[in-house]
């Protein structure tokens, strides 16, 4: 469909833009050590909404969907990046997706070559 402004001609597109986030994440610690995890979500005016754990060897952590309160509903706030630390390696990772992703499912290794930590993606939800 066509419109026209001042004389310019306007294009208007029927397709949305699919959203493409990711609500919550797991992460499972297949290292030696304990892990220090850290996820960061950020809402639409760029705040950041925390969420802080250790995660023991072996044992798997489930960080939940963030809302924020925009008065007469709620507005998920997608999750961005993962910070883990063993104590001695730091890893960022900054999140992406395709789709909107329920629960994304990531296992912490040390690569063995050079020691440092390793995010590999499980499973989506």
């Amino acid at each position: 469909r066509q419109a026209e402004y001042m004389g310019t001609k306007l294009e208007h597109s029927t397709h949305m833009r699919t959203p493409q986030y990711i609500k919550a994440v797991s992460v499972t610690n297949n290292t030696p050590s304990p892990l220090t995890v850290t996820v960061i979500h950020k809402d639409l005016e760029r705040n950041e909404f925390l969420q802080k754990a250790t995660v023991q060897i072996g044992q798997t952590h489930h960080f939940d969907e963030q809302e924020a309160d925009m008065g007469t509903w709620r507005a998920v706030v997608p999750a961005e990046v993962v910070l883990i630390s063993d104590g001695v390696n730091n890893l960022e990772e900054v999140l992406s997706a395709s789709e909107i992703i329920a629960r994304a499912t990531f296992n912490v290794t040390v690569d063995e070559t050079n020691g440092k930590l390793l995010l590999t993606s499980a499973a989506s939800e």
